[in-house]
This record gives C-alpha cells, sequence and structure tokens, in this order.
C-alpha cells in the first residue's frame, strides 16, 4: 500500500484525492497546509491535518509526498519532502527558474529518491495516439503543426497569486506549458524560437503565439486568457506527409491523402469528477496512477523525464524574459 500525503487540499489538491479513491494499493494517510480549504477538506476527508511536512512525518508513515499548492510554493515544500527522503510528485508548473528545477532533480537523486512531475496532458489519449501516429511513420514525416490553448480570463482568480507573474509566471507557465511539454517530449527543443503576444488594458499579455522553428518542420502554439466570455478550448493539428490529424476538442480523426477518414476512439474508460473548471476526465487518473506505479517499483517516469521537464522551463523562462 502506497500512502500518501497532499500538500495543499485547495482546487488541485481536491482533484488529486478524488482520483486516489480509484486507484488500488493507494491511500491518502494526512493532509498538509493551514487554509480554509485544508481544513475543510481534512475535516470532511476525516483524514489527520498537520502545518508543515516536517510535523507531518514526525506522525506519520507515509510513502510519496503530492505537492498541490500554488507554484511559488513549489521549491520549499519539494525540497522538504525530499530532506525526509519521501518520493515526491508535484503539480505543474514545477517552478519558474530552470536553476531550481535543476537543484531539485539533483536533491532528489542525492536523496535517492523521486520526483514525478505531473504534466497531465501526456496522459491523455489523444496525446498517445499522436505519438503512436508519429513514431510508426505510417503518415510519413510531420510537416506542419498547430498547438492551441484559449480560456476566458480566469476572473475568479482575480486579485490572486495567479495574476502575479512572479509567482505563476503567467500564461506562458499557466496554459502553454502543457503544449509545449508535449512538443518538446515530441519533437525535441527547437533551436529558433519566437513568439508574438498581444494586450488590451491588462498589465500582462493576454495571448501568445508560438513559433518553434525545427530543421524540416514548423510547430506553433497559441495560448491565452482573452477578455471575453469563451469556453475552454485545447485543440491541435498536425500535417504529415500523407495526412492531416486533427483534435478539434471532441474527437480526433485522421484525414490521409487517400481513403476514408479515420475516426479514432478517445473515450475515456472512467472518468472523474474534478470539482473545478475542467469537466468529469480519466487523464488525472491515468497520472496517478502511472506515479503511484512508479513509487511503487521504485523507478523513474519514462513519460515526463527530468530533462524534459528542465527544457520546458528553460524555453519558458527565457519567453517570460522578454514578455
Amino acid at each position: 500500500m502506497v500512502k500518501i500525503a497532499i500538500v495543499g487540499a485547495g482546487g488541485m489538491g481536491n482533484v488529486h484525492y478524488k482520483n486516489y479513491q480509484y486507484i488500488d494499493d493507494c491511500e491518502v494517510v494526512a493532509i498538509v497546509g493551514n487554509g480554509s480549504n485544508d481544513i475543510n477538506n481534512a475535516n470532511e476527508w476525516k483524514l489527520p491535518l498537520y502545518e508543515s511536512i516536517d510535523e507531518l512525518v514526525k506522525h506519520e508513515e507515509v510513502d510519496a509526498i503530492d505537492i498541490c499548492t500554488p507554484t511559488f510554493l513549489h521549491y520549499d515544500h519539494v525540497m522538504q519532502g525530499l530532506k525526509h527522503k519521501k518520493d515526491v510528485i508535484c503539480e505543474k508548473p514545477l517552478t519558474l527558474k530552470k536553476k531550481l528545477a535543476q537543484k531539485m532533480f539533483d536533491y532528489a537523486k542525492e536523496q535517492s529518491c523521486h520526483l514525478y512531475v505531473a504534466h497531465v496532458v501526456q496522459f491523455t489519449r489523444q496525446t498517445q495516439i499522436l505519438k503512436e501516429v508519429i513514431n510508426s511513420k505510417q503518415y510519413g514525416e510531420v510537416l506542419d503543426g498547430y498547438f492551441e490553448r484559449l480560456s476566458a480570463v480566469p476572473k475568479w482568480a482575480v486579485n490572486s497569486w495567479l495574476f502575479d507573474k512572479e509567482k505563476s509566471g503567467l500564461i506562458p507557465f499557466d496554459l502553454h506549458v502543457h503544449d509545449l511539454d508535449v512538443i518538446v517530449s515530441l519533437f525535441g527543443v527547437s533551436k529558433d524560437i519566437t513568439f508574438t503576444s498581444c494586450s488590451g488594458n491588462k498589465e500582462y499579455p493576454e495571448q501568445y503565439r508560438f513559433l518553434y522553428k525545427y530543421k524540416d518542420k514548423n510547430i506553433v502554439g497559441e495560448a491565452a486568457w482573452f477578455n471575453a466570455n469563451i469556453p475552454f478550448c485545447a485543440r491541435w493539428r498536425v500535417y504529415f506527409e500523407k495526412g492531416y490529424l486533427l483534435n478539434d476538442g471532441e474527437h480526433l480523426i485522421m484525414y490521409p491523402e487517400d481513403g476514408d477518414s479515420i475516426y479514432y476512439d478517445v473515450e475515456e474508460k472512467q472518468k472523474v469528477s474534478t470539482g473545478i473548471n475542467v469537466p468529469p476526465t480519466g487523464m488525472y487518473l491515468e497520472e496517478l496512477k502511472h506515479f503511484v506505479s512508479c513509487i511503487k517499483n521504485k523507478t523513474a517516469s519514462e513519460i515526463v523525464r527530468p530533462e524534459q521537464v528542465i527544457e520546458v522551463i528553460d524555453i519558458l523562462e527565457t519567453i517570460s524574459k522578454h514578455s
């Protein structure tokens, strides 16, 4: 039985807790935090609540610590967990600084522990099928791709840390991190990166368009908190030498050069309610199942690799400096 403590029982802490209930050989045994969400959820879930990780490990036997606190607290919480030789799961983004990310992974190795970063889009059926299609070369090489992640400005978070660039990294780290993680995992790091951005009366850029040039292809990413009441959408399209693969947000369709369109089965086997502004989904369940399996087997993740996490942070940090 893998015993887990959740640090931060707010939005994402609640998501993780709900999904752990569907994973065999796994148990959430405690909460760490001192906010109202921590107190209320610890009471509702009938779990002990501790104010710090140091206090937690004095009283509880845990195998792993799951960090679901705001981004600017990740470094301290991850390092505290590793100090006690516990495996650590941390929500994205791990940090806003490449230097700090490297220190965290180095310390995990020094402590003979693993640090798992929750880049959840890796665990969707759409991403898995895209990887399979690329690797099979059934439709030839990739020539072009476009990944977009668009949202109305998160009004529920106005005046919160999410709108503080030094604490959240704003749109590049909050939204585009998901697509960039997939792009880097598929195509590696581009040596030629440019971007544009725009804003109206906000103090931050509201929309970005990123261009990642490779030797034989161009990949574009778009991310925005629009000052418009639009529904959230996460879509992508990839053009191959002999076909066009479209994820329209609901369906995954291959349009080959000849023949009928192919509709892939992307229906999730099990969907779990999130309690946040994300519909019921199975991606968090698949992600946490994977991390629990890695913890049980004392292995690193082959899906979200440390070097991949660091490369993504490095790119976003550079973009952020010039925004």
